[in-house]
């Protein structure tokens, strides 16, 4: 055993790779992390000026939440994945890519950077893996009620809190002030729903919760979902925001 064993044992492993983008050196950096479906996480380490460097994932985290499923095609989209960049001092770019740019010598803590970045991603990609085709319907269904309850209000969809345990929580919507989540009813979306309100309430942000529990389909399964989120957020079903939406009931009915 020596110290360049020990360094691969536990992960780490560093290959020159080509670029069609540049013609000098770019460094592939395998490491010990790994998103929930096992697929590695590589950084990638390109030489700027004298002693200055550029970690970035090539955009390869983007790619595979995308080929999870996630609709994050759209930019606006990326608004949770780019406030938890703000947070770590990293940025996002345009093309995609998550990117740092710092002297040799804090090399190691650019590496710790994107280890926070990994596992708040992990976490979120759990927490919202479960979502299916009715859930984003669900989702689009809502904020057209909600535009048509308060239209004087803002809506932004993909809003980020941070709560107790320091890890950003997303939210379907920022409806005025308030944090707004479209939920279909079933425990285990009940349970993640509990855990992230739970988190926000005993953080530092004050905004008020709301979640909107989809009744339509299972009447008696939401109200008992309902009774369990009710204890730590304010709850409305969604037949009665939609009777709070006259004009859109009008629309939808002819």
């Amino acid at each position: 055993m020596n110290c360049e064993a020990l360094i691969r044992n536990l992960g780490f492993r560093c290959r020159e790779v080509r670029s069609a983008s540049r013609r000098g050196p770019v460094y592939a950096l395998d490491t010990p992390f790994h998103f929930p479906d096992g697929e590695a996480f590589t950084l990638y380490a390109v030489p700027h000026a004298p002693q200055v460097v550029e970690l970035s994932d090539n955009g390869d985290t983007l790619m595979h939440l995308m080929g999870l499923g996630f609709p994050l095609d759209d930019r606006r989209r990326w608004r949770g994945l780019r406030d938890l960049c703000e947070k770590l001092h990293l940025s996002l770019e345009e093309r995609g890519d998550v990117r740092t740019q710092l002297y040799s010598d804090d090399l190691a803590s650019g590496i710790e950077q994107f280890g926070y970045f990994m596992h708040a991603v992990c976490e979120w990609e759990v927490e919202h893996r479960g979502l299916t085709d009715h859930d984003h319907v669900f989702i689009d269904e809502v904020e057209v009620h909600l535009r048509a309850w308060k239209p004087d209000l803002t809506i932004t969809r993909d809003i980020s809190a941070y709560g107790a345990s320091g890890s950003p929580r997303k939210f379907d919507f920022l409806h005025g002030d308030t944090l707004v989540d479209a939920v279909r009813p079933s425990s285990q979306k009940t349970g993640a729903e509990l855990r992230k309100v739970l988190d926000v309430a005993n953080g530092d942000d004050e905004r008020p919760i709301l979640v909107i529990m989809d009744d339509r389909s299972d009447a008696q399964r939401a109200r008992e979902e309902t009774a369990i989120l009710a204890t730590v957020a304010r709850v409305m079903q969604m037949s009665a925001l939609i009777r709070h939406a006259p004009v859109v009931s009008a629309i939808r009915s002819h």
